[in-house]
Parts: C-alpha cells; structure tokens; sequence
C-alpha cells in the first residue's frame, strides 16, 4: 500500500456533516481492506450501493482455494461480505457500453456509460480507477518465454502454487502452473507450463503471465492527450455535481504498478482528480 494515506478534505462544515475522506491506493485491491475498516468504524453503511468508475468493471471471482486477491476480483468479497448489495459500473467515454445488468460471481452488474443519471437506493460509496482518464493495456507485449529445467524448477520452489491443471492437444500433455503473486508492489500471477510430447522425452518448459481479467479480446486502451484527460476530470466533476447523492467514503486507485495507468500521467491525474474530487464531495 502505497498509502492509506487518507486525504482530508479542506473547509469541513463548522456545524454541519464532515466531508467524506479520499483515500489514495496504489493498487485497487487495497480498497477492500478500506471499505472493511471503514463499515466497522461506522463510516460506511453495509449493504449500499458502489458507484465504480472504471475502464474495467473488476467483476472477477477469487479462486476458491487460494482466495488471493488481483486488481480485477475485489468487488465480489465485499458483495459476498454484505459491504455492498449493488454495483453500479460507469464506464469511461472512451469504452461505449449500452445500459444493461448482468450477472458476475452471482451477482448483478448495474453497466452505466458514464454521465447518465444513477439509479440510487441507499448509502453509496464512490470509487474511481485513474484509468477510468487514461488507459493502458499491461498484457500489450507480453509473450511466452521458453525457459530452462532449472528456471522451471527455481520458479516452483520461488513461491507457492495458486492453481495447476493438466490437459492434452494434438499429441502433447501440457502441466500448467499458475504461482501466487508475492507480496510487495504489484506483479501480474507468473504462470509456468511443462508440455510433454506424448510417446516421447521431448519436454518443453515456458514462463508467461496471467491475463486477470474479465474482457475477451484486447484491454481497453486510450492514450490522451493532456487537454482530454483534464478535460474528463471536470467533466466527472460536473456530472457530480449534477447528482443529488453524496458518498460515505471515496477511494481512488493509482493502477500504475499494475500497468493500467501511464507512469507518466499518473501524478498529475491523481492531484486533479483528488481537488475535483474535493470540491464536489464536500458538504
């Protein structure tokens, strides 16, 4: 966590509510820890609705055996845990969606393009990934590597194993491998494969990432320029200011560790984003 560090915001009322807290991540994981000490402060009512703004609506479901975190299978705990009882995703300008509800881990998905009015029925809680302004995709790029026995080995001793499974295609028994993430900044799952011609010694050992994510197909990607990500960030500062609802609490998550947001971008849309978010969610 890069900080919890919980930013107040400025001119709280004198005599009336206190502006809800922003809390800054590094990675949108750690928001669930948040909202879990959040609801047992009593800052946060259980059982309202996530207003999640996102280029990715992070539905995914924890493996049942590891129960390990990943920046796109968070939302679905804190349903489980009765945090949230709604979920409603806006999606950015830059991914069109139709409005629409569907079903993820068991559980209904509200998919709203962002700027249409939200249909609220209790106390909610804001949250925005800042790829929500600037989009990349960190899969771009990443093929399968052929390694030696020995990296194949030194990888399986390096850490434990999340999930494995065994299948065949056309003459070859692949063992494929997918390895917990360590603890630290933020890694994409290591998966290893051991593939076996069948009838043969022929074995072949490769090293790839894992693809945690909910799209098929490419990731959404949009690089703006600085004029248009600004200009997103008023934008979602009107369209606040337009809503007749105010969060409990706000958390905001950087995503550049992860690789969904450009390095290079990341401190100033996070210092916008945070004084826009300052002056639409105060009292």
């Amino acid at each position: 966590m890069r900080r919890a560090a919980i930013l107040v915001l400025l001119s709280l009322a004198a005599c009336g509510p206190a502006a809800p807290e922003i809390a800054v991540f590094e990675e949108h994981h750690e928001a669930l820890a948040y909202w879990r000490a959040a609801v047992a402060a009593g800052d946060l009512t259980p059982g309202g609705v996530l207003v999640h703004l996102d280029a990715h609506e992070d539905m995914g479901v924890p493996d049942p055996e590891s129960g390990e975190l990943t920046v796109s299978n968070f939302i679905v705990p804190a349903l489980r845990e009765g945090i949230f009882s709604k979920v409603i995703w806006v999606a950015p300008p830059f991914l069109p969606q139709v409005p629409r509800v569907e079903e993820r881990g068991g559980f209904r998905l509200h998919v709203v393009p962002f700027g249409m009015p939200l249909d609220l029925d209790g106390p909610v809680a804001l949250d925005i990934d800042l790829d929500f302004f600037a989009c990349e995709n960190p899969h771009e790029g990443h093929e399968d590597v052929e390694i030696t026995r020995e990296e194949y080995e030194a990888l399986l001793a390096s850490r434990p194993v999340r999930m494995e499974g065994t299948f065949r295609d056309e003459g070859f028994e692949t063992h494929s491998i997918v390895l917990a993430r360590r603890e630290g900044p933020y890694e994409w799952p290591i998966r290893i494969d051991r593939t076996t011609e069948v009838g043969t010694e022929n074995v072949r050992y490769v090293r790839g990432c894992v693809c945690m994510g909910e799209y098929e197909g490419e990731f959404p990607v949009w690089r703006p320029t600085d004029a248009e990500w600004t200009a997103l960030v008023r934008g979602v500062g009107a369209w606040l200011g337009e809503e007749n609802w105010r969060p409990e609490v706000v958390t905001v998550a950087r995503s550049a560790g992860s690789g969904f947001v450009p390095p290079d971008l990341v401190d100033r849309i996070e210092r916008h984003v945070t004084e826009e978010l300052a002056l639409r969610t105060k009292p």
